[in-house]
């Protein structure tokens, strides 16, 4: 009997192109670990500076706060100019929309003094057509004392209560004792003492000269 002897069988060895791809596949892992404990490091810094940033901007604001813009003399300031801007639309929002059969408000002047807080009420009169016909120039008209007062009272009240339902708790209260009416702009025809309206025949010159006419 022949006698076959058994040859090694020879392993195969892998082509070339897939060690290459397995070296690469490699390097790659490798690289990736690294950019990703690198990001992860650099998240790690970026986060500390943002958390020093924004404690240095807490310390900014307290300064701030400390500093001329948060001071009582600036929100004084500040409220000053609203109560201005406010009375201002009040002015505007009154003249040709309150009146009466007799009168219009012409133009309506709210006084106010932030220095000692006074409040004064100034009303520009204008007659309306049927009372043109009662009216002979220079503040004079060929009415009663009596009944033109009622009629001057008359507008003055509907100025007060759009004044009151228009405006809200920033601006100054409504004063009866501080009003005074002109005509034409500038002819005083009257003014009010302890709430009542006195017309400028009931007053002696130096009276209707006054601040407060």
């Amino acid at each position: 009997m022949e006698q076959q002897l058994e040859r090694p069988q020879e392993t195969s060895k892998p082509p070339k192109s897939y060690l290459l791809f397995a070296i690469i596949s490699i390097s790659l892992a490798v690289l990736f670990f690294f950019v990703t404990i690198f990001m992860y490091f650099d998240t790690k810094i970026q986060l500390k500076n943002q958390e020093k940033e924004i404690a240095r901007m807490g310390k900014s604001l307290e300064s701030v706060t400390k500093d001329v813009v948060f001071t009582k003399e600036y929100k004084k300031a500040n409220s000053t100019v609203m109560i201005y801007t406010i009375l201002q639309n009040l002015q505007h929002g009154a003249e040709g929309l309150v009146r009466t059969d007799d009168f219009k408000v012409e133009k309506l002047h709210l006084l106010f003094d932030p220095k000692d807080g006074s409040f004064k009420i100034k009303i520009d009169v204008k007659p309306t057509p049927q009372m043109s016909s009662h009216y002979k120039g220079g503040g004079v008209f060929d009415l009663p004392d009596d009944e033109l007062r009622s009629k001057l009272t008359d507008l003055i009240e509907l100025t007060k209560e759009f004044y009151i339902r228009s405006s809200n708790d920033s601006v100054p209260k409504w004063d009866d004792k501080s009003i005074s009416i002109t005509i034409d702009g500038f002819i005083g025809i009257g003014k009010t003492t302890s709430g009542k309206l006195k017309l400028v025949s009931e007053f002696n010159s130096i009276e209707m000269i006054s601040p407060g006419a």
